[in-house]
């Protein structure tokens, strides 16, 4: 065997080798690919339409009715309209709008919890006002809108009442003031109306003095006693005994005897 063919054999052996280990690579990828496919989850196709049937757009709200007054029983209130409706399948929420058709002003622009079928809203008579419903379901989706309108105004003119102040007890005469009942009088006092049919509050124990002249001294001011001045007692005027009575010698002899001794006594000494 020459060179030439030694050359020959050694190409054809690598080739055979690259062969071999270039099939064995790809054997070992398709295995590799495989094992990768069966861990994984497989994404299903159908999950869009599944998400779509769980979660459906709510049907259009029904039965929208805006009524004018806006009554509770027996009571209504002239200053007020409703907007109500039907309730809709799978809403959570609901989405409100009302407005006044005569000047665009929106009144009320608000989501209600889907226990609230009725809402209340002031009015202006005269004025035409629109009520708009749609349903929202727990994914946000909303449905077709429900729609009324209608003029708030009623068949005749509504009158406010004036409101009557409470009645205030007029506030009570003292003695000598003008009165025209004893409830006009503070407590304690009467009112006492004299002929000309004034009245003046007065004491109790004075009214017939004050009916008889009505004034403030005669109705208000007891009468005082006048002083009473003490009896005078007359001073005693000693009265002398006759002349020449016994009392009389008494009287001048015994003060001139002693009198008569006592010089004598002085006149020895």
């Amino acid at each position: 065997m020459n060179k030439k063919t030694a050359v020959i054999g050694a190409a054809v052996v690598f080739v055979l080798l690259g062969v071999v280990v270039l099939t064995l690579y790809l054997l070992q990828g398709q295995q590799d690919v495989r094992s990768r496919a069966d861990t994984e989850t497989p994404i299903p196709t159908e999950a869009p339409s599944q998400v779509t049937q769980t979660c459906p757009v709510p049907a259009a709200v029904q039965n929208v009715q805006v009524e004018f007054p806006n009554c509770t029983g027996d009571i209504c209130n002239f200053t007020e309209a409703s907007c109500s409706w039907s309730s809709v399948a799978g809403a959570t929420k609901y989405q409100l709008k009302i407005t006044e058709v005569d000047t665009g002003r929106v009144v009320k622009d608000e989501q209600v919890e889907a226990a609230i079928i009725r809402t209340v809203f002031p009015i202006i008579q005269g004025n035409t006002y629109k009520c708009d419903v749609s349903a929202i379901n727990s994914c946000g989706a909303s449905g077709a809108i429900g729609t009324h309108s209608l003029l708030c105004k009623a068949d005749a003119a509504v009158v406010t009442p004036t409101p009557i102040p409470p009645t205030v007890a007029p506030p009570q005469a003292d003695c000598g003031f003008p009165c025209s009942s004893n409830d006009n009088c503070k407590t304690g006092f009467i009112c006492a109306t004299g002929t000309s049919g004034q009245g003046l509050c007065s004491i109790p124990s004075l009214e017939s003095v004050c009916q008889a002249s009505p004034s403030i001294s005669s109705c208000c001011t007891a009468p005082t006693a006048p002083p009473v001045e003490p009896t005078s007692v007359p001073t005693p005027i000693p009265t002398l005994p006759p002349t020449g009575s016994l009392g009389n010698i008494l009287l001048f002899g015994v003060p001139a005897g002693i009198l008569v001794i006592l010089g004598s006594i002085l006149l020895f000494l």
